[in-house]
């Protein structure tokens, strides 16, 4: 079975309960390493779970070609600049806590939506579009829109975050961003569908040449 392998920030007090379930229950993720400002706490973690690494900076574990997902468990106001840091060095993060502690903070995190948008490959429309998909468990997952010469098989940014997050094992989801140029990226109808099957009250933003825009799914649906 292939695993997901995980680098944990922060082996404070909640690290316990995570630490057990990661390396003793399940078996679809492999804890690889931990990362802790006081490199006592990892070295600990290290020894008593038998961890491979310890990372002396966050930003070594994220540079970490091994690391696919990083399980972020610091402080509440250290959240948003750990978890912005993982995301743009391309890596998944799981948390349990805000991705942010307000609302501009949270719209940062929602301009993940334009970096993938440079990922598109739209040679045939020239109409780029990236999507970022919050997931209910505070994973991000990015998507942009794929074209083929068949239009009928070209993939919509969202639907393609939403296979991504799918496949990796997200199925509940509270906000999508998507970005674009020249005019607002509203989900297509097919796009509609497929949110509503996972997240019928799901959020919407939409970004374009500096504009956002927002509304529930709800609304946007026959």
């Amino acid at each position: 079975m292939k695993t997901v392998k995980v680098a944990m920030i922060g082996v404070g007090n909640i690290s316990g309960i995570y630490l057990e379930n990661l390396t003793k229950t399940f078996k679809e993720v492999e804890l690889i390493g931990v990362c802790d400002l006081v490199r006592e706490r990892a070295e600990k973690a290290q020894r008593d779970y038998n961890i491979p690494k310890i990372y002396d900076t966050m930003h070594d574990a994220f540079a970490d070609p091994e690391v696919q997902l990083v399980l972020n468990l610091t402080r509440p106001y250290e959240h948003f600049a750990v978890s912005k840091a993982a995301l743009e060095a391309g890596k998944h993060v799981y948390s349990e806590k805000p991705l942010g502690a307000d609302l501009d903070e949270g719209k940062a995190l929602l301009a993940l939506a334009r970096e993938a948008m440079k990922r598109s490959y739209s040679p045939y429309s020239h109409y780029p579009v990236g999507a970022a998909l919050l997931s209910a468990d505070g994973r991000v997952f990015q998507g942009c829109n794929i074209e083929n010469a068949s239009f009928g098989l070209t993939n919509c940014a969202e639907r393609t975050a939403m296979f991504k997050a799918v496949s990796e094992g997200a199925t509940e989801f509270t906000a999508v961003a998507i970005a674009s140029e020249k005019s607002a990226p509203w989900p297509c109808g097919a796009c509609r569908q497929v949110l509503n099957e996972f997240a019928p009250g799901i959020r919407v933003l939409v970004t374009w040449d500096g504009h956002v825009d927002e509304a529930p799914l709800s609304r946007l649906l026959p």
